[in-house]
């Protein structure tokens, strides 16, 4: 993008609704929506679809919704599944907050019950999206307990000639950063850099103000001189709202980050940052953003996902 900053002050306060036709789609018990992601594949035929992450009683998994050609419709596939736990114990029943990397999904998943593990898993979306699509081969475990181990929201970004993936643990309360000298999709491994913590962070000055939201959801963004930023999605009572921070990987653990603008963002038709929430980038100009109802129903007789639509158009 050219002006990260300037797109995002950009972005209105006021979404447009969209409702996705869910009649007959049947989903997994219990849990509710985590993310939202806008994707379009090209191979063989232009697939315009939107993907909305869940956690459940037994599994986490995803949903894509095949898009009308304007966008403001569209109909539920039927789920896909990213991982179980068939007890609710062991496994995973969480597939949390992500990011799309072109057709590709970074999705973060973790046991809501308990904490003692978790993973981020690579998807490629295929051809046809009211089939299953096929998993990319590539993991990234995370073998700590408590929440510091959890992956309840991931980022990735371009990065020269390679990438980065940022994970949050629970609430956001700490950030691993991963870094990919190359393309991470033809083998090359993401190799751990440093923990960026709130609690390690001991001179806040150069952030617009000192809060350190509770976030959801973390979507990163490179610009066109390769300035990396993050965008934050955090609900605080009743009021939804939107970060922006610069993400400098080589002033350490401790100044990665630093707080550039905040956003209040005023959602509708029971969506909202605290379940499922991310960005698309639109153009080299601008990037909109979504937001999705927690629940749509009934788990198998439900009919209506809605989701909020910001731009800044």
């Amino acid at each position: 993008m050219n002006d990260v900053f300037g797109a995002f002050q950009a972005i209105k306060d006021r979404p447009k609704s969209i409702s996705i036709d869910r009649k007959g789609i049947a989903l997994p018990a219990g849990g509710h929506f985590q993310g939202i992601q806008r994707v379009t594949t090209t191979s063989p035929r232009k697939n315009r679809l939107l993907v909305i992450t869940s956690s459940s009683d037994h599994e986490g998994y995803f949903v894509t919704c095949s898009m009308a050609e304007d966008w403001m419709s569209g109909r539920a596939n039927p789920p896909t599944v990213v991982s179980t736990s068939p007890d609710g114990k062991t496994g995973f029943n969480h597939a949390g907050g992500f990011q799309a990397f072109g057709a590709f999904l970074a999705i973060g998943a973790e046991n809501i019950n308990v904490e003692n593990t978790s993973e981020v898993q690579f998807w490629v979306l295929g051809e046809v999206p009211e089939r299953v699509p096929a998993e990319i081969q590539k993991t990234i475990e995370r073998c700590a307990t408590g929440h510091k181990c959890t992956a309840g929201a991931v980022g990735i970004t371009s990065n020269g000639k390679g990438a980065v993936l940022a994970i949050g643990s629970y609430d956001c309360d700490t950030i691993d950063f991963y870094t990919c000298g190359a393309d991470p999709f033809t083998g090359t491994p993401f190799q751990f850099l440093y923990t960026w913590s709130e609690d390690a962070v001991d001179n806040k000055d150069s952030w617009i103000d000192h809060n350190f939201g509770s976030y959801q959801n973390i979507n990163l963004i490179t610009d066109v001189v390769g300035n990396m930023f993050m965008v934050a999605f955090d609900r605080a009572g009743y009021s939804d709202w939107m970060d922006l921070y610069s993400v400098d990987l080589t002033a350490g653990p401790n100044y990665a980050l630093r707080k550039l603008a905040k956003k209040h963002m005023y959602c509708t038709d029971g969506c909202e940052f605290d379940a499922g929430s991310g960005i698309f980038i639109a153009s080299a100009d601008e990037f909109d953003v979504y937001a999705v109802k927690p629940k749509s129903g009934d788990h198998e007789t439900g009919t209506t996902i809605h989701i909020n639509y910001f731009s800044a158009t």
